[in-house]
């Protein structure tokens, strides 16, 4: 069961009986406050373990920024600098995150509660924020960059040597919606730590 609530014509609350969803579009903080600027549009959940595991529902109310037909796949960039490929599926009209959300959600930690919010850049690319219980932005999945270019030939090698590649999770270079450097992390405790 449902209740949509429509706030304008481009904001609606959708409440449904286990999980929040809202689909908005708004410009993003790197952006100037400019009528030619692009709006991204952006939706967020609320995790739950026992609905989100396995798949991610999209909100309906966000399938109109959605291409027509839904692309096979999507990338989800997490804070940390990862990107993960996954499937999209529809079922009864209604778009899902499957093959690789599982992986996304174990890498992240996700826990029952957490709020997510995704960006989307209009090319399969859905940039995911995740909200701890301590009300802040975390970054998790934190992907390690090596400087290789002052080490040694053989300093490369062991290094190469103890990475694991499983193809799942790439490097990225930039992000659609940039996260400040002096931003407040909290960890499990809900306590505040410098990033």
């Amino acid at each position: 069961t449902s209740l949509s609530l429509s706030l304008s014509p481009s904001t609606t609350l959708t409440f449904h009986t286990l999980a929040l969803s809202l689909s908005l579009s708004l410009p993003t903080s790197s952006m100037a406050e400019n009528e030619d600027d692009v709006v991204l549009p952006r939706f967020f959940k609320v995790f739950l373990s026992e609905t989100a595991s396995e798949s991610m529902a999209i909100p309906m109310s966000f399938n109109e920024h959605l291409e027509d037909p839904l692309p096979q796949k999507a990338k989800l960039q997490g804070t940390g600098g990862g990107v993960w490929t996954v499937t999209f599926t529809t079922i009864r009209d209604c778009a899902y995150f499957t093959s690789g959300w599982s992986k996304f959600a174990e890498d992240h930690e996700l826990k029952d509660g957490e709020f997510l919010t995704f960006v989307y850049d209009g090319h399969h690319t859905f940039e995911v924020s995740v909200f701890g219980h301590g009300r802040c932005k975390e970054t998790r999945a934190v992907v390690e960059t090596v400087d290789l270019s002052d080490s040694g030939e053989e300093e490369e090698e062991e290094e190469d040597s103890s990475v694991e590649d499983d193809g799942e999770v790439e490097k990225v270079s930039q992000s659609i919606y940039p996260v400040d450097s002096n931003q407040t992390v909290s960890d499990d405790a809900g306590e505040n730590v410098n990033s």
